[in-house]
């Protein structure tokens, strides 16, 4: 019996050192990921959060872990100069570290458990600090089974993509375009229905787009939506004076709609019969 049980603990064992195994590690940079709450001191740049000096400013960071499990957060950071006190909080949990390295380091503050995949914010707020800034951080550090499926973030800035996640995100439908009908086609129409409580502020629902412009709805205000669009010269430059004329945008027609804000179309709407 003592025999068995010894096998029993070691294969327990050996399947607990397989998980660990297959854990992974991520980068996640706060200059794709990272956004400072409203009128904060705090700047979110190309090389992560600077000029972190007010305890009143609350840093978001955003990723998304594709499965369910443990998950351990760390930081990497530097503080220029004496102290400092940081807490990261996800969700309940709430972890605290007293950091003093001067020199880029990946600190570690602690583990917490995922029970489902999903986006998550990690709060970082400055608690204390004896020097002038509470720190300098480039990165956000995961590791753990949770991202044993991989993890949904802005991974690097090569064609600009931190300006792309930073101004939220955007999925788009395309349409092949018939061969038949490739130098044949003169127009298309397309519409776009948005349903009651879906045009979050900020919105952006474009009904047409192509390689040389697009059109569509923008959510300005509670009360405020505007129609946009823009058609390009599909010759490339910077001087419209180098244009030739057979690839210039000629406006062909116009008309000026006068102003009204939602509120009062919403309703000159209501008391039509449409």
């Amino acid at each position: 019996m003592l025999s068995k049980r010894w096998v029993i603990l070691v294969i327990c064992l050996l399947i607990g050192f397989n998980v660990d195994a297959q854990d992974s590690t991520i980068s996640v940079p706060l200059g794709g990921n990272g956004w400072v709450s409203k009128n904060a001191k705090a700047k979110i740049t190309d090389k992560g959060l600077a000029n972190w000096v007010d305890g009143k400013d609350t840093v978001s960071i955003y990723v998304r872990p594709e499965a369910a499990g443990s998950l351990t957060i760390a930081l990497k950071l530097l503080v220029p100069d004496g102290s400092s006190k940081i807490i990261v909080i996800l969700d309940k949990t709430v972890l605290t570290k007293t950091i003093a390295n001067h020199d880029t380091a990946v600190v570690d503050f602690g583990r917490v458990l995922i029970k489902s995949s999903g986006y998550m914010q990690i709060k970082l707020i400055g608690v204390s600090k004896t020097g002038k800034e509470f720190a300098v951080v480039p990165a956000l550090i995961l590791s753990g089974p949770a991202l044993a499926k991989g993890a949904a973030y802005v991974k690097n800035n090569q064609g600009n993509y931190y300006y792309w996640g930073h101004r939220g995100p955007s999925v788009h439908l395309n349409y092949k375009l018939p061969d038949e009908v490739k130098s044949t086609a003169e127009w298309f129409y397309n519409e776009v229905t948005v349903p009651v409580g879906n045009d979050v502020l900020g919105s952006y629902f474009m009904a047409d787009g192509f390689t040389g412009g697009y059109f569509g709805m923008q959510v300005n205000s509670p009360a405020e939506r505007h129609i946009l669009f823009s058609i390009w010269s599909p010759f490339t430059t910077d001087d419209p004076k180098k244009i030739p004329d057979s690839l210039k945008i000629i406006l062909l027609k116009k008309k000026v709609i006068p102003y009204m804000p939602a509120s009062l179309a919403v309703k000159a709407l209501a008391g039509k019969a449409i």
